[in-house]
C-alpha cells in the first residue's frame, strides 16, 4: 500500500488548525503562571528568616522575578528604534543593564502593594501568543485599589511577562520615554553610563 501525503494549502490550513486546539490544552494557562510568580515572591516578602539578611532577600526576589519575565523581549521595547543602532555587544550589555534597573523597580513597588489582598480579576486571551492578567491590590481605608496587570507572551512553552502596567501606565513605555530623552540628549554611551551609575546606588543602598 502507498502512503499519501497531502500537502496542498487547504489540507495544511486544515491540519494547522486541528493543532491550534492541542495547543492550546498543552500550554500552560498565563493567569495560573502568574499567580505562581506572585505567590513566590509573596513568599519570599513574608520570609521572616531573611530580614535579618537583605542582600539575600533582595537577591531570591530577583531571581524569582527573572523566572518569569523576558527581560530581552522588554529591552528591545524599551529602546524602541535605537535598539537597530547598538552593536551585539552594546545590546547585550543593555539587557543585562535594563534587567537590573527592571527588577529594583518592580520589586521595590511590590514590597509596599503586596502586604495587601490581592485580588486576579480576569485574563484575556489574544490569538495564541499574547494574554494580559488583571489583578487589583486592595487599598486600606476604602481606597480605590491600585490595578497591577500583566502582559505576557507563549515561548517556547511558557508564558513570560514582557510588561507591567500600574494603573494604566506602562512601566516598559515609561522607561521607552525616558530612555527616548536620555538618546536625544546624548547619546547610547552616555546612557548606558548612567544606567551602570545608577546601578551601583543602587546594589549599594541595597546592601546596607
Amino acid at each position: 500500500m502507498t502512503l499519501r501525503i497531502c500537502n496542498t494549502p487547504g489540507a495544511i490550513l486544515i491540519a494547522l488548525a486541528l493543532l491550534q486546539p492541542l495547543r492550546a490544552l498543552a500550554a500552560p494557562d498565563p493567569l495560573a503562571e502568574t499567580k505562581t510568580a506572585i505567590n513566590q515572591v509573596v513568599a519570599l516578602l513574608k520570609d521572616r528568616s531573611l530580614e535579618s539578611n537583605p542582600a539575600t532577600r533582595r537577591q531570591r526576589l530577583d531571581d524569582a522575578v527573572d523566572t518569569h519575565f523576558d527581560f530581552a523581549m522588554m529591552a528591545r521595547a524599551a529602546l524602541g528604534v535605537h535598539w537597530n543602532e547598538l552593536s551585539e555587544q552594546q545590546r547585550k550589555d543593555f539587557v543585562e543593564l535594563f534587567t537590573h534597573l527592571f527588577q529594583v523597580s518592580y520589586v521595590t513597588r511590590v514590597e509596599s502593594y503586596f502586604v495587601q489582598p490581592i485580588v486576579f480579576v480576569k485574563e484575556s486571551i489574544e490569538g495564541t501568543d499574547y494574554a494580559q492578567v488583571d489583578t487589583n491590590i486592595l487599598n486600606p481605608a476604602g481606597q480605590d485599589p491600585t490595578s497591577l496587570n500583566y502582559r505576557l507572551k507563549f515561548e517556547n512553552g511558557r508564558w513570560l511577562v514582557y510588561d507591567v502596567i500600574v494603573d494604566n501606565i506602562s512601566m516598559v513605555t515609561n522607561y521607552r520615554n525616558q530612555f527616548a530623552r536620555a538618546l536625544d540628549n546624548a547619546g547610547v554611551d552616555s546612557l548606558m553610563d548612567h544606567m551602570r551609575s545608577k546601578q551601583k546606588d543602587l546594589d549599594a543602598r541595597h546592601a546596607e
